[in-house]
């Protein structure tokens, strides 16, 4: 599954489903528009009550809160409380990263794969479903 989110930056999100019934997700910035810093991933599922048998792995990931229609905020600034179409909270959230290209990171791509502990994920569990990123410094020139 791939698609794209924009606004001012486009990121391409693809989607892979594994042979163990993960689903490892991949997120990058593309290169017209805005750069930004890919800070939070937040998702909903066809089935809601799923999300509380998730869990996340991946080298950048720093925090993941799961709840049917419960996640907004994943702390340290990393929330989805703007102007956003859709649910005003989502089912599972990805944070990565640090606050702010001065904490020393600067996100354009992430992967992660997210699991279930007693359910194989597919696809069709996102099919249709609300997305909603957490970007921060945005611009087309961050110099400065």
């Amino acid at each position: 599954m791939s698609f794209i989110l924009a606004d001012t930056t486009e990121t391409q999100i693809d989607v892979v489903a594994n042979a163990d019934g993960s689903l490892t997700f991949t997120l990058q910035v593309q290169d017209s528009g805005d750069i930004a810093d890919l800070r939070g991933f937040f998702f909903d599922l066809d089935d809601p009550t799923l999300a509380d048998g998730l869990s996340v792995t991946g080298d950048d990931v720093t925090g993941s809160r799961f709840g049917a229609g419960k996640v907004a905020s994943l702390g340290k600034g990393c929330n989805i409380k703007g102007n956003h179409g859709g649910d005003s909270e989502f089912d599972g959230g990805v944070s990565f990263g640090r606050p702010g290209m001065a904490k020393g990171d600067d996100l354009q791509e992430v992967s992660f794969t997210l699991s279930h502990d007693e359910v194989a994920l597919t696809l069709d569990d996102l099919d249709g479903m609300d997305f909603g990123l957490r970007l921060t410094s945005v611009g087309d020139d961050r110099e400065g």
